[in-house]
């Protein structure tokens, strides 16, 4: 497993943003095999302590972010016949953990996970979700860090291959009770 890889931790706000995004990891790369996709998330607020401007800020983060750069990286993945589309979302997004808008905007995404693998799984794309508890409720946030990162890269070559459409719970078990 080799390869090379381009990390940018910028916000997408508008397509120009992903395409300009796409295009310098193409610049770089030569082409792109795998986009990995992890918005910053808020943190444990309850329905009362949310704004409506924080609900918005929140949803368009998680959301929007993945939505324009996987909308600008799917069509170079189409023409190259294969790609892997992994977007990081949150076992809160099952369990509840890490406060009302977090939960629910990361239940968006594996929705989106889901569509985008239907929509493309004809195309060579696989597209699947890794859900790592809410890294402000873990004492060990290295641990978690380091799994989901193996997790990637394993999902990611041909060892992954016959994985789509999916999201992967990474809790340790804890959401199992």
């Amino acid at each position: 497993m080799g390869g090379q890889a381009s990390i940018i931790q910028n916000p997408l706000e508008t397509p120009r943003d992903a395409a300009r995004m796409l295009r310098q990891v193409i610049d770089t790369c030569g082409k792109l095999d795998i986009l990995v996709n992890q918005a910053e998330q808020g943190a444990d607020a309850k329905l009362d302590d949310v704004g409506p401007d924080e609900w918005v800020d929140e949803v368009e983060s998680a959301v929007n972010t993945v939505f324009l750069s996987s909308q600008a990286a799917v069509w170079h993945m189409v023409d190259q016949r294969q790609g892997c589309i992994i977007n990081i979302s949150s076992s809160g997004s099952i369990t509840g953990d890490g406060g009302i808008s977090h939960a629910t905007s990361n239940s968006m995404l594996n929705a989106m996970t889901k569509g985008l693998a239907r929509e493309f799984k004809d195309k060579g794309i696989r597209v699947l979700a890794l859900l790592p508890p809410p890294l402000h409720l873990v004492p060990d946030t290295e641990q978690i860090k380091e799994t989901v990162a193996h997790m990637t890269v394993f999902l990611s070559t041909s060892y992954g291959a016959f994985t789509d459409g999916v999201a992967i719970m990474l809790d340790g078990g804890e959401s199992a009770g």
